[in-house]
């Protein structure tokens, strides 16, 4: 029997991603972008994103993936996807315009009879809207990738929850019954609203326990306890778990987060009783962390000259695993400092950087800095960073080492000669 053909509007992270991993499952899937540049570098698979095992998935499921800006190429199929990720500016408020585009390209294009599923991050609201202009049956999958772990969680996702525009789940399509049970896992139905409050109460409550977490880390460095020494016997209680978010950091980065954070502060209004104090508070709280990093070089400054300092910074991108530097703690820092700070900076996926700061050299490996600079920030946690204090101080001839996620083994006492400070720990020396 021939396999159902899938069409996806828009090649962004999103669309990249799960066309290929549905191709995977054995779908024919079409793919469609208005950029004819884009459409040309991934058909020839020259991705414009990282991904762990993105190329090899996409390699092996070439016959069954075709991609066009042709939208004649794509209006024949049997279930469409609109996925495309929502813009979003730098403070996490949504731009729909292009969505709304595409939706309007799709319902005018493609046969009625044609479901549409939403993959995109929308705001509460958006899906009942189009669904009463609409005569096309509609609906929202509520997506729950996470960068630099995208095509595990879309193969294997714990669960994937389904929008409806009521709760008479008898809407579901076959065509779309038979993607959605190829997950082989729990499939969770409730209406519009319900769905797309359920996206942001994910990333709220990962806020709200990120937050906490960095809440409960500088107060570990205030009073020189130690949290890594805490975490063990808080993922021992059932309530809290092995799972949960207790990694100290440097804030919420990378938009999807501050997206929803932003999403539910403008639904709270005044005229509901708890206002927009929990959402502000996480918002603002995460705004301070990212300033850790300053606030280290402030305090060094104070008995050092600045004029001649040289920094150095392992990591750019806003978290491991991706070439993302949206909101990265890594380029905020940078954005802060003064122009006068020679700055030499690795990350093993960031090979561009926009920034004002016009004294920065891209290395190409992060050993090569430590011979030259005063001060070393490792500013996102690659496991390329993971090394002994020993083998970094054999090279290492600056003072301080500014190493929040605690990267660096102390396998030797620190010389009196280095400061060493991490989130969460008392500082050394």
């Amino acid at each position: 029997m021939k396999p159902n053909t899938l069409s996806f509007f828009g090649m962004s992270h999103l669309g990249i991603v799960y066309s290929i991993s549905i191709a995977n499952k054995g779908f024919y899937v079409k793919c469609f972008d208005h950029s004819s540049d884009l459409i040309s570098k991934i058909s020839k698979r020259g991705f414009p994103i990282k991904e762990p095992q993105l190329d090899i998935l996409a390699a092996s499921n070439v016959s069954r993936l075709h991609y066009s800006d042709n939208l004649e190429d794509v209006i024949d199929c049997d279930l469409a996807f609109l996925s495309l990720d929502v813009k979003t500016d730098e403070n996490g408020r949504v731009d729909l315009g292009e969505i709304i585009e595409y939706f309007e390209i799709i319902d005018s294009n493609l046969d009625l009879s044609i479901p549409l599923v939403i993959l995109s991050q929308i705001p509460i609201g958006f899906c009942r809207r189009l669904s009463n202009t609409s005569r096309r049956k509609i609906f929202y999958q509520v997506e729950t990738l996470v960068f630099g772990d995208a095509i595990r969680r879309a193969l294997s996702p714990e669960r994937v929850i389904v929008g409806l525009p009521d709760q008479n789940q008898a809407r579901i399509t076959p065509v779309y019954l038979s993607v959605l049970k190829s997950f082989d896992c729990p499939l969770i139905f409730m209406t519009y609203e319900s769905a797309e409050i359920c996206k942001m109460a994910i990333n709220f409550l990962l806020a709200s326990s990120i937050t906490a977490t960095n809440y409960l880390a500088e107060i570990c460095e205030l009073v020189g306890a130690n949290w890594q020494e805490i975490t063990p016997a808080l993922q021992l209680d059932p309530r809290i778990g092995k799972n949960a978010y207790l990694k100290p950091g440097l804030g919420i980065s990378g938009g999807n987060i501050e997206r929803d954070i932003a999403s539910l502060k403008s639904v709270n209004t005044l005229q509901h009783s708890s206002g927009n104090s929990f959402p502000e508070a996480i918002q603002k709280f995460s705004c301070w962390r990212k300033k850790w990093p300053t606030i280290q070089l402030r305090n060094f400054l104070l008995h050092h000259d600045s004029n001649s300092i040289k920094i150095g910074l392992w990591g750019l991108s806003y978290k491991q695993d991706t070439d993302s530097i949206k909101n990265s703690p890594s380029v905020e820092f940078l954005e802060e400092l003064h122009e006068s700070f020679e700055i030499l900076a690795f990350d093993p996926e960031v090979r561009t950087l926009m920034t004002t700061h016009s004294l920065i050299t891209l290395c190409a490996d992060e050993m090569v800095l430590l011979e030259s600079i005063d001060v070393l920030f490792i500013l996102t946690p690659w496991d390329i960073f993971r090394k002994k204090l020993s083998a970094i101080t054999n090279t290492f001839r600056g003072s301080l080492i500014v190493d929040p996620y605690s990267l660096i083994e102390l396998d030797i006492e620190v010389p009196r000669s280095i400061s060493y400070v991490a989130l969460g720990k008392p500082r050394i020396n």
